[in-house]
C-alpha cells in the first residue's frame, strides 16, 4: 500500500520532527511504500494533498487543525482521494477530539495502523472547504491572530489572553442569512456553523452527526454599536452548556444543509481555525467528503 506522510515541523513545538524516526518506523510496518514530506510554507500541505489523489491510497498528516484543513482543501471533491490518517499536534485539536483520535502521538499512530475508516462530511464556504466549524464574530479571530510564539509558550492560555484583551472592542456584524424557507437579517455578536462535538476545546455540540448532511447554526444577536455584557454572557452559555440547551432570547439555533451568508468585507470568516475571505458566500454540506481513520 502506498502512503504519503506529510508533517508540519512547527506544530506542537516541533513534536513531529522530534518523533519523526519513531513515527516513520511504525508507519512502515503497515505501508510498504511510504514517502515522507515536510511542509515548508503556508499552503504546502494543500498542494501535496491535491497531488496525492490517485497516486497514494493513504495520506497521513501530522499537524494542527490548520494543517488538516489544508489537506482537506487539497482533496475535497477530487476523484481517488486517499484515506486520511491524522496525528494531531496543534494547540487545540478540536476535530481529533470530536472523532476520538488520541492526542498522544504513539496512540494516534497506533490508530492509523489498527483503526477503522470513517466517512465524514465536509462543508464548502465560498471557494474554501472545512470539516468542523465556520465562525464570525466575538473572539473568532483568536485561533489565527494569536502569535505563534505565544502559543508555543502558553499553549491554550495564549488564546484566552488574546481574546480577553479585545473582548470589549468587538463590534456586532450586520449579516443576512438566507436559506430554504427563511431569511434572517440582523446584527450579530457571533455566528457559528458547527459540525463537531468540540469547538475551542468546549463540548459545544453533544449530538452532532458525522455524516447526516447538516450543520448546526448558532446566532447571537446584538443591536448596539459594541457587543454588550448580555451577548457575552449568552456566548459563554453556548460554550459552557452547549447549543442543544435552552437558549436566551438573543440567540437563534438552526439546522441547515446549505445557506447564503452576506456580511461586510471587513468581517473575516474563521474556517477550522484559519482566516479566510469575507463578504457574501454560499455554504453547503458535502456528505462523505473525506474518509478518515479513527479508533475501532
Amino acid at each position: 500500500m502506498k502512503c504519503l506522510y506529510i508533517y508540519n515541523p512547527k506544530s506542537g513545538k516541533g513534536k513531529a520532527e522530534k518523533n519523526k524516526k519513531k513515527i516513520v518506523e511504525k508507519l512502515s510496518t503497515v505501508f510498504d511504500n511510504l514517502e515522507v514530506v515536510q511542509t515548508k510554507f503556508s499552503g504546502h500541505a494543500k498542494e501535496l494533498a491535491s497531488n496525492a489523489c490517485g497516486k497514494y491510497e493513504y495520506l497521513v498528516v501530522a499537524g494542527g487543525d490548520g494543517t488538516l484543513n489544508e489537506v482537506i482543501n487539497g482533496v475535497a471533491e477530487k476523484e481517488n482521494q486517499p484515506i486520511i490518517g491524522y496525528i494531531p499536534l496543534g494547540t487545540v485539536n478540536d476535530f481529533a477530539h470530536s472523532v476520538g483520535i488520541p492526542r498522544n502521538i504513539n496512540k494516534a499512530v497506533d490508530t492509523i495502523c489498527n483503526g477503522k475508516m470513517l466517512s465524514h462530511e465536509i462543508f464548502k464556504a465560498g471557494d474554501h472547504y472545512g470539516v468542523y466549524v465556520c465562525a464570525m464574530g466575538v473572539a473568532t479571530d483568536t485561533s489565527y491572530a494569536t502569535k505563534q510564539i505565544a502559543k508555543k509558550t502558553l499553549g491554550k492560555l495564549a488564546y484566552f489572553f488574546y481574546a480577553f484583551k479585545r473582548i470589549f472592542r468587538y463590534k456586532p456584524i450586520p449579516m443576512t442569512l438566507e436559506f430554504s424557507g427563511g431569511k434572517i437579517e440582523d446584527r450579530f455578536a457571533l455566528l457559528l456553523a458547527v459540525n463537531s462535538r468540540y469547538v475551542a476545546s468546549f463540548k459545544i455540540n453533544r449530538n452532532f452527526a458525522y455524516n447526516d448532511g447538516y450543520v448546526d447554526i448558532m446566532l447571537v444577536q446584538e443591536k448596539k454599536k459594541y457587543v454588550r455584557i448580555r451577548s457575552l454572557i449568552t456566548i459563554a452559555k453556548v460554550f459552557m452548556l452547549g447549543i442543544g440547551n435552552r437558549l436566551p432570547k438573543n440567540a437563534t439555533r438552526l439546522h441547515l444543509k446549505e445557506f447564503v451568508l452576506t456580511a461586510p468585507d471587513s468581517a473575516v470568516i474563521n474556517l477550522d481555525g484559519e482566516g479566510m475571505g469575507s463578504g457574501k458566500f454560499k455554504f453547503c454540506v458535502i456528505k462523505n467528503g473525506i474518509q478518515i481513520i479513527v479508533p475501532k
